[in-house]
C-alpha cells in the first residue's frame, strides 16, 4: 500500500540537526505501538531524533546520494530540472528506501539505512527549499541579511527562522527542550493532522513548492538575486513563523504515516491509510 503514497546542485542540509530532530519527534507522537516497537528493534535501541541527521552525514563519504536530499521545481516554469531527472530526487529515495525497509528479507542494515534515510528525507521534503529553485541552487546563491545575520536564503530556512523561533521559546538543542517544542508544534497543528496526512509524497513535495514561491521568496525580485544581499525584516519572520511550524509538523506528520503504512500491518493502521488512498 505505501506505492498509493509514492507517486513516481547540492543542497544545504535541511533544517539542520534541530529541525529533522523536531520532525522526528512530532512523529514519534504518532506512531501505531507495532510501528514503534519495530522502528526500536530495527535501529537497535537508537530513536529516530537519534539518527534524524544521519543521512547528512552519510552524504559526506557517499555523495552519489546527495541529489537524493532534494527535487528542483523551478519558481519561474514549474518544471523538474533536469539535473534531478538524472541523479533522483527525494521523492525517487523515499520510494526506492520505503520498498527496502517493506521487504523484511532485506538485511537488517539495509533496513536500518533505509529506515534512517526516510526519516531525514520527510524532513527534507517539509522543507520549501528542498522543492523549489530559482536558478539559484534552491536558494543558496541568493545573499540576505536576516535580522541582523548574513547567509543564504536556503540557510534562512534550514536554520535561521528555527533558531530564531527557539531563542524565543527559550528552546535549546538538548533533546529535552525540543521535545517541548515539538509537543507544542503538534499540539497547534493536530486538529489538521488528517487532512495534513492526505495525497503522495509527489503532492507533499508540491506543497513545500508553492511555500517556497508564496513566503519563501517572497520579498525578493529576479533582477536582484544575484548581486544585492537582500534584507529580510521582522515582518518576514513574523509572516513566516507560523508557516514553518506548520511546516515540521506536517514531516511530523507525514512521517509517522509512512512509517505505520509500512511497519504496521494492524487493521487500525492499515484503515489508517485506507482513507488516505
Amino acid at each position: 500500500m505505501i506505492l498509493a503514497l509514492l507517486s513516481p546542485k547540492s543542497h544545504c542540509l535541511a533544517y539542520g540537526v534541530e529541525g529533522h530532530k523536531i520532525v522526528a519527534l512530532v512523529a514519534e507522537n504518532h506512531l501505531t505501538s507495532a510501528t514503534r516497537a519495530k522502528v526500536g528493534e530495527i535501529l537497535n535501541g537508537s530513536t529516530m531524533a537519534d539518527v534524524s541527521s544521519w543521512a547528512d552525514s552519510y552524504r559526506q563519504t557517499h555523495r552519489e546520494t546527495a541529489g537524493w536530499h532534494y527535487i528542483d521545481i523551478e519558481i519561474s516554469d514549474h518544471k523538474i530540472l533536469a539535473g534531478s531527472k538524472t541523479h533522483g530526487t527525494v521523492v525517487d529515495a523515499i520510494s526506492s528506501q520505503s520498498k527496502i525497509l517493506a521487504e523484511e528479507s532485506s538485511t537488517s542494515e539495509s533496513r536500518r539505512m533505509a529506515l534512517k534515510f526516510i526519516i531525514h528525507f520527510l524532513g527534507d521534503v517539509s522543507q520549501p527549499l528542498h522543492c523549489a529553485d530559482n536558478y539559484d541552487s534552491g536558494g543558496n546563491k541568493v545573499k540576505v541579511d536576516f535580522l541582523g545575520r548574513n547567509g543564504s536564503l536556503h540557510q534562512v530556512w534550514d536554520t535561521m527562522l528555527l533558531q530564531k523561533m527557539m531563542a524565543e521559546d527559550q528552546a535549546s538543542s538538548a533533546t529535552g527542550d525540543l521535545r517541548k517544542l515539538a509537543n507544542a508544534v503538534d499540539a497547534e497543528f493536530l486538529p489538521n493532522l488528517a487532512s495534513i496526512q492526505e495525497g503522495s509524497v509527489n503532492d507533499w513535495a508540491e506543497q513545500s513548492y508553492k511555500v517556497a514561491a508564496f513566503n519563501a521568496y517572497s520579498y525578493l525580485k529576479n533582477d536582484t538575486l544575484s548581486s544585492l544581499t537582500v534584507t529580510l525584516d521582522q515582518k518576514y519572520y513574523n509572516d513566516n513563523k507560523p508557516v514553518l511550524r506548520r511546516m515540521l509538523a506536517s514531516g511530523g506528520y507525514r512521517l509517522a504515516l509512512v512509517l505505520n503504512q509500512i511497519l504496521d500491518p494492524s487493521p487500525v493502521a492499515q484503515t489508517m491509510v485506507a482513507k488516505r488512498d
